[in-house]
């Protein structure tokens, strides 16, 4: 059994969700590991926090799979609605074979310059379980709690602290993080052993200029929550990169937005280093035809700059070659491109997640045509960066053209750097 408690009000959505699982049939635990029962995911307009309560595995298939499945499926386009339908239609034919067991989704989102909204995805009405799966989207414009799961654990003192949390405008995310993971414990003690003492707490708020900021902080558990941005899982192939030693992360946060102008440069410069390695990629035509390949190889960069300062360094070079052979002409794909990963060091430490890239390619005319869209993050709490400190790498978006037969490309990629405070 899960329990799932969210708050909100116009300012955030915050949420909780315990880690348990239990058999279908025993009732025996099975995991109590983080990631089981929830997942994140980002696109272009939008930032989503999920958890479910609910069956976790039907036959050999884990339901964070199939979830996460359908995220990965929508590209650049994708809108709450469309995946709110999708996931409604999956629920409905995955627990088919289940008829009287209780199913339910809870999503926080977060869009820059509009209201958060929580959808909610279930086949209970009140106390009752359907066949059918609906779709309610609730847009946070007054303060909003919810209960979902085993909601008879939690008692009438955590509910009325729950309503407070919704009506309190001025309590910072980690308060309101701090108090949700006090009342899943609470609510724990009550739940006979279905619901875990620990939880997973997501966070997602206002920020300057419209914006939007989004955290999650794990609470004392093994595993990491599945992340998905431009289609795939960004943890599962980092792990893969690692050779599978890839460790927790236990907080993670971005930004949804167009981001703040920074203030005037202040202070006195700081010196720092940074640097990676060099990713293979091989480009191949829709039918799997390999017809180009190259490097992608980080420059090492030292930086001088003061606080709110943005300098912009070379940041690649990228080189390519025509395959031997002839390859069609064929069009810029349409949804998401593929991704690569790189190593990426700050003052020789190295950052989890950080640098990851799409490429767009096609042949046209006789000539590769090469797209490198702009790549974006915030570094923080690592190497010389102190509390309330972030350096934000930004990548330009650069794109080059070559011959296709026997042709080759060798260029610099470019980025803009701030070393800045956050809010």
């Amino acid at each position: 059994m899960t329990l799932i408690l969210t708050v909100a009000n116009s300012k955030g959505v915050h949420q909780s969700s315990d880690f348990r699982l239990t058999d279908l049939v025993t009732g025996k635990l099975r995991s109590d590991s983080a990631g089981t029962k929830q997942i994140q995911a980002t696109f272009p307009n939008f930032h989503l926090q999920l958890a479910f309560t609910g069956i976790a595995m039907i036959g050999k298939t884990r339901t964070i799979d199939w979830i996460s499945d359908e995220l990965k499926s929508f590209g650049p386009s994708a809108s709450v609605q469309k995946i709110c339908d999708a996931l409604a239609k999956r629920s409905a034919k995955s627990l088919r074979q289940y008829p009287g067991y209780a199913f339910t989704m809870v999503i926080a989102v977060a869009t820059a310059d509009k209201p958060f909204v929580v959808a909610v995805i279930s086949n209970v009405r009140g106390e009752v379980v359907r066949g059918s799966f609906a779709v309610s989207k609730r847009a946070i414009t007054k303060p909003f709690y919810l209960v979902s799961g085993l909601r008879t654990c939690v008692t009438e003192e955590d509910r009325n602290r729950l309503e407070a949390l919704a009506r309190d405008t001025e309590r910072s995310p980690e308060e309101i993080i701090a108090t949700l993971k006090s009342i899943n414990s609470s609510a724990a003690a009550n739940s006979h052993g279905y619901v875990s003492d620990q939880c997973w707490a997501t966070s997602l708020s206002a920020a300057a200029g419209g914006n939007r900021h989004w955290q999650t902080s794990g609470h004392g558990q093994s595993g990491s929550i599945v992340s998905i941005q431009g289609g795939i899982d960004i943890m599962a192939e980092l792990r893969k990169l690692s050779g599978g030693k890839l460790g927790r992360v236990i907080v993670e946060t971005g930004m949804v937005g167009r981001g703040t102008p920074l203030p005037a440069p202040t202070g006195e410069p700081r010196s720092f280093t940074i640097s990676g390695g060099s990713t293979s990629v091989q480009l191949n035509t829709p039918t799997g035809t390999h017809c180009a390949s190259g490097t992608i190889e980080q420059l090492t960069s030292r930086i001088g700059a003061r606080l709110n300062e943005t300098v912009c360094i070379p940041f690649a070079n990228i080189r390519f070659r025509s395959a031997p052979g002839l390859c069609p002409d064929f069009p810029l794909p349409t949804g998401f491109y593929p991704h690569f990963f790189a190593p990426f060091l700050l003052n020789d430490v190295s950052v989890p997640r950080w640098w990851q890239f799409s490429i767009g390619h096609w042949i046209e005319r006789g000539e590769h045509h090469l797209l490198i869209p702009q790549v974006s993050g915030a570094i923080r709490n690592i190497a010389f960066l102190e509390n309330k400190e972030e350096l934000m790498v930004a990548t330009k978006e650069a794109n080059w053209t070559w011959p296709k037969d026997g042709g080759t490309v060798s260029a610099i990629l470019y980025a803009d750097v701030s070393w800045r405070s956050h809010l």
